[in-house]
């Protein structure tokens, strides 16, 4: 967990080791020492997460010997004694990067805790006891070992950080402008690409509705040709008659008008029908012609369908009109188309003059 967590057992018993300790038999002296050791003991169980984080340099330096005085201590009060100012220099040194690193952050120590007392007397010995050798300890604390916490930090990984800030920084732009410029280049490809696939989408949107048309159009062709070759046909039937008619007068051979009536009648029928397939071969042609139009107006419908979105202020029905036309039947004038018994009533009313 930590190094004050994992020291937590053996300070709670030495702290109850060195209350056998008999004040009575010692110096004033000796007596503060034992008092600020066990102050400094007291706040370390009660706090060791704020110690871990505000003594990084004394747990780096003195951690360990501190730990082995510890252990030698919770087990022997003899010991404690006799080495009292050795622990109590361990533990000022910690208490001392414990108070600075407190003020380093905008924090103190509460006047109403004992720690507050022994900071100001440790700092009074410090800089105001003219006694150097019987308070070294303590000036050393406040005086040396504070360049040496700053010599620890100035090795420390992230000082030198700080120390390259300037090179890593331009390091660092240099990056970012490197990758900037790849991430506009790779932009600049997408959006070529997005442009190449928005024209195949617009492509393949229309092949299946070209191919559509294609289909009718293969159809509409057979068909233009079966009615073309029907037509001729019709032709050739409707000179037959004539053929017949014409052979006979050749031949010298007179014909009444009532022989002649059936021939007349069935030339009638035949015109007839010759008409019709051919208003059908014209509606055939007509059909064939929209289909190509179709076709062709698919090859931009959606160039126009993006024009009409910026128009649609101005022009709402632009693109309807372009639907109208693709998506409207394929028909020629039916109305023109004669219907196969729109004659008979005139065939009807001749035939009856005939018999007149």
């Amino acid at each position: 967990m930590g190094f004050f967590h994992d020291l937590n057992d053996n300070l709670l018993e030495m702290r109850k080791i060195i209350k056998q300790f008999d004040e009575s038999l010692y110096a004033s002296e000796i007596i503060e020492k034992h008092h600020a050791i066990q102050n400094i003991i007291t706040s370390m169980i009660d706090s060791p997460i704020l110690w871990e984080r505000y003594c990084p340099f004394n747990i780096h330096d003195t951690g360990r010997r501190l730990g082995e005085y510890i252990e030698n201590c919770k087990n022997d009060v003899d010991f404690y004694i006799e080495r009292i100012d050795t622990v109590f220099y361990l533990f000022i040194r910690f208490f001392v990067e414990y108070y600075l690193s407190l003020s380093r952050n905008n924090h103190e120590i509460r006047p109403t805790s004992p720690l507050y007392k022994l900071i100001e007397k440790l700092k009074k010995a410090a800089f105001y006891d003219e006694n150097y050798e019987k308070n070294q300890l303590i000036t050393f604390a406040f005086y040396q070992m504070p360049l040496e916490i700053l010599n620890f930090y100035i090795g420390s990984p992230g000082f030198q950080t700080f120390v390259n800030f300037d090179s890593k920084k331009e390091e660092l732009e240099n990056s970012i402008s490197k990758h900037t410029q790849e991430v506009e280049s790779k932009i600049s490809e997408v959006e070529k690409l997005k442009t190449a696939l928005d024209e195949y989408k617009t492509a393949y949107n229309f092949v299946g509705l070209s191919d559509g048309f294609q289909k009718l159009l293969d159809k509409k062709d057979t068909a233009k040709w079966w009615t073309f070759a029907g037509l001729v046909t019709l032709l050739l039937a409707t000179f037959i008659p004539l053929g017949f008619s014409f052979y006979k007068f050749i031949d010298d051979k007179t014909l009444s008008w009532e022989q002649m009536l059936p021939v007349i009648g069935l030339e009638f029928v035949l015109i007839y029908f010759f008409r019709v397939v051919l208003s059908h071969y014209h509606a055939i042609q007509t059909q064939i012609m929209q289909l190509e139009l179709r076709q062709s107006l698919c090859q931009f419908i959606q160039s126009y369908a993006d024009y009409a979105k910026e128009i649609k202020a101005s022009d709402k029905d632009a693109l309807e009109k372009f639907e109208n036309l693709i998506f409207s039947s394929i028909l020629s004038n039916p109305d023109k188309v004669p219907g196969t018994f729109d004659g008979i009533d005139s065939l009807t009313t001749l035939l009856k003059e005939f018999k007149k």
